[in-house]
């Protein structure tokens, strides 16, 4: 694996993650009794696969078991970014607001 390609995977990513925790969050106002933890990882599993499915067919990539594996890896943690990144986010910007306030 050549740097290029671990940067552009590291980019995807990132980038997938911000895409989960943006739908998980427009879904929780939907589906307000449907737990969101379950929403974040279905949501999770489903965007990973279908962009890995869509970069396997751009590159013609050879599926063998250990990039199953390895999806599965990223989709669970697609699904962590969901469930805690947008959550510790908003924590964040609280916190720089209130250190902020009592800075001045």
């Amino acid at each position: 694996m050549t740097i290029t390609t671990l940067a552009g995977l590291l980019t995807a990513i990132i980038a997938i993650g911000f895409l989960v925790s943006l739908a998980v969050s427009v879904e929780k106002k939907f589906t307000e009794n449907f737990p969101s933890n379950l929403l974040a990882i279905v949501t999770a599993f489903a965007v990973t696969i279908l962009a890995f499915i869509a970069y396997a067919s751009y590159t013609a990539l050879t599926i063998h078991l250990y990039i199953i594996i390895a999806l599965i890896f990223i989709c669970v943690a697609e699904a962590f970014i969901a469930m805690y990144g947008y959550d510790k986010f908003i924590q964040l910007i609280k916190q720089w607001k209130a250190y902020k306030g009592n800075e001045v």
